[in-house]
């Protein structure tokens, strides 16, 4: 009968020790992926050149608003960099329309200074925003280090 008691530890081990495992192997997967995704968004941000993208191209991009003229706009590209977004020189022209939906913030909000996400298609020179995101409330835009 003594038998029993060490069978159903060994099994208690054997569920704690592959739970275990499986935890592991759940937190390292999620972490590269995480990674992966960050390293394929930075490297997209820094090759994305969004004027030259081909007609009916998805863009999307982060943008200081630096230009402002009926509903067209140009902003100044700015990449993720750890917890701030950095200026670069390239440039982002868009369009946005009555209809385009504001996931964050309202119209009024959309103006020379502001910080937004963009999403479109590319159109010719310009991107037919289909959504805005206001975040100038909520990111920190820096220059890059000389």
């Amino acid at each position: 009968m003594t038998a029993a008691p060490d069978t159903a530890s060994a099994r208690a081990w054997s569920l704690a020790v592959a739970g275990a495992v499986v935890l592991v192997s759940l937190a390292l997967g999620y972490g590269a992926a995480d990674l992966s995704r960050a390293s394929m968004s930075a490297s997209a941000a820094k090759t994305q050149a969004p004027a030259s993208q081909a007609a009916g191209a998805l863009i999307e991009q982060v943008v200081e608003v630096v230009e402002a003229d009926d509903g067209v706009y140009v902003g100044r590209v700015a990449v993720k960099a750890g917890a701030v977004y950095l200026r670069t020189n390239d440039t982002l022209k868009f369009r946005v329309f009555a209809e385009t939906p504001y996931v964050m913030g309202v119209p009024a909000d959309l103006h020379v200074g502001a910080i937004v996400h963009v999403r479109g298609a590319q159109e010719g020179e310009t991107v037919a925003a289909d959504r805005i995101v206001i975040l100038t409330p909520n990111v920190k835009l820096e220059n890059p280090p000389s």
